[in-house]
């Protein structure tokens, strides 16, 4: 750790020299190797912060969870609420929901052995897939009362879930069994109640001697199994050729496309006397600069909200929304542990201030190379930012996501705060508009996105966040969109992944409609005009991520998708080339 600050601080005051001297810029690579190492240092101060249960998260992300049984913390996903599912049942809306199962788009493999099981896979992040492990799920629910809720959904795309009163899972020495499970509420069917009281099995457990261990081995995962038949939902994410099953819930889905298991806890832990508070180090600051944003520095607070890996624009609006830390019109009170109000400064800018005022600096400088950076697409790209797409016919600025889905993504929309009106005509559309940057609201334009399209086959990436603060994502694997000529009409089509479902393509072969030109296929009704924007309207209720960045007073929506969002906080397209 010692020779990681001294590095740092040593290629700091190389580049302050470097500057001062009037020297060129470095080169970008040794600019991308200096931020990486400030990303390191800044990532050991933004550790997610520690709590004891998903009850204590103040929004949805990674958490260190401390193990009743342990002296370790183990990183878990916190949901603090399932808009979908609470659509069903109003009781969930307090949040505190743990997922230990998450199946979105079949990037990881689910066919393990029972020690992988036990010990859990996956990248534990909410747009990631993942098993968190049997042994951690033991420890656990072992120590107090949980609940169990079990989303999916199905190959025709209907959502349904399953919820259980108590969940508890056995230690090692009994084979990690389903020891509890309470009484059932849902809309699937309540298949895993003949599961109560059955061992774990993966697919290394053929030669047990147990009647279900085989279930394993032939349906290519790990499960409570009762005679193979009932309840998967760790098998492939596409139907076997052999079992003719996926991820299956009996008479729900036989290859359901995604898949969520979560547990809560109902009451507090026995005999537990922790300390209920957060980490607080970096956590502490994040807080108080996202409850003061006017108390602080300009420049703290624009590099709070683009440089922290953390942070989201969206956690500032929810941490804004929570009991503030202090009055800020009353100085003399503080917190009990003596740190500052909103009302006092502290003394001097905490490390991660300093820290993300060098990786600020160093980006600017990162962006000042790239921006004007030529490229033919953005496959050819390590780093995420602002370059100049060249074609054949034009050269223009372009938003290259090099992190998400593996990369290679050009942005195409982009809605982040709202400040950009989407109601625009035609014209608008056709060439675009906002400005093009990372931290910005645009609209790329239809006549970009026909001619890079037409260059290629390109699959799309949708992302969105709705009103209750949960992740959604979905992926096609074939976008087009033609020329003017053609009214730049849509294609989108292929495998879908993700747990958004295929609304979007309902838009497959539509014209684009705007609130001046009206191509949709509904008589005497605009839906461009209706919904204040442009989209390839299919009967105005399915999708319309152009619509107002709030919930219109008359429509009832705005960035809307329907069955998940009526009125998102965020939403963004890209295209990749195949």
């Amino acid at each position: 750790m010692l020779l990681l600050v001294l590095r740092g601080l040593f290629l700091m005051s190389t580049l302050a020299q470097s500057a001062s001297a009037g020297e060129a810029a470095p080169e970008c690579l040794k600019i991308s190797e200096r931020l990486a190492i400030l990303e390191e240092r800044t990532n050991l101060l933004t550790q997610p912060p520690v709590i004891n249960s998903c009850s204590e998260a103040p929004t949805i992300g990674t958490y260190q969870l401390r193990l009743p049984l342990s002296t370790v913390s183990v990183p878990v996903v916190c949901e603090t609420n399932s808009s979908l599912f609470s659509n069903f049942e109003s009781d969930t809306a307090g949040g505190g929901w743990l997922v230990f199962q998450q199946r979105l788009d079949g990037s990881v493999n689910f066919g393990r052995s029972g020690s992988e099981y036990r010990g859990g896979f996956g990248t534990v992040d909410p747009r990631s897939e993942f098993w968190l492990g049997l042994e951690v799920l033991h420890q656990v629910t072992v120590n107090a009362h949980y609940e169990l809720v079990i989303e999916l959904r199905n190959e025709e795309g209907h959502y349904g879930y399953a919820r259980y009163s108590q969940f508890a899972v056995a230690g090692e020495a009994d084979r990690y069994k389903l020891t509890t499970l309470g009484s059932y509420t849902g809309t699937i069917g309540s298949r895993l109640v003949v599961s109560r009281n059955e061992p774990f099995y993966a697919r290394d457990d053929v030669n047990s001697g147990d009647g279900a261990s085989s279930c394993g081995w032939n349906h290519g995962g790990g499960w409570w199994y009762y005679e193979c038949r009932h309840s998967m939902l760790n098998g492939p994410f596409k139907r076997n050729d052999s079992t003719r099953k996926g991820i299956f819930w009996k008479e729900f889905a036989d290859a359901a496309t995604y898949s969520r298991m979560m547990i809560r806890r109902k009451v507090p832990s026995r005999g537990s006397n922790r300390d209920d508070s957060l980490n607080k180090d970096s956590s502490y600051y994040w807080k108080l600069y996202a409850q003061c944003p006017n108390h602080h520095p300009p420049e703290y607070n624009s590099m709070y909200l683009s440089a922290s890996p953390a942070i989201s624009n969206q956690s500032v609006n929810q941490f804004q929304s929570q009991p503030k830390l202090g009055l800020a019109s009353d100085p003399s009170k503080t917190r009990p542990d003596n740190r500052p109000s909103c009302g006092q400064s502290p003394s001097q800018p905490p490390p991660i201030i300093n820290l993300l005022n060098q990786r600020l600096m160093l980006e600017q400088l990162l962006s000042k190379q790239t921006k004007n950076r030529i490229i033919q697409g953005c496959d050819e790209v390590d780093s995420s930012g602002r370059y100049r797409l060249l074609l054949p016919s034009s050269t223009f600025g372009v938003i290259c996501d090099a992190r998400s889905f593996d990369g290679g993504w050009l942005v195409i929309q982009q809605r982040l705060s709202g400040k950009l009106s989407f109601d625009r005509d035609w014209d608008g559309y056709r060439d675009g508009f906002g400005i093009v940057g990372s931290a910005s609201d645009f609209w790329l334009g239809l006549e970009k996105i026909h001619q890079i399209t037409s260059g290629g086959d390109f699959e799309l990436a949708v992302e969105l966040r709705n009103e209750f603060g949960t992740y959604g994502f979905a992926l096609h694997s074939a976008f087009n969109v033609a020329g003017e000529d053609e009214l730049y009409r849509l294609t989108c089509s292929g495998t879908e992944a993700g747990n958004l479902d295929g609304r979007i393509g309902a838009g497959h072969g539509e014209l684009f409609t705007t609130r001046d030109l009206d191509f949709d296929k509904l008589e005497d009704v605009n839906c461009g005009q209706v919904y204040g924007s442009g989209w390839w309207f299919y009967d105005c209720n399915n999708v319309n991520l152009n619509g107002p960045y709030k919930k219109d007073n008359v429509t009832g929506r705005g960035i809307y998708w329907r069955g998940f969002t009526d009125a998102a906080t965020y939403s963004r397209m890209m295209i990749r080339r195949k």
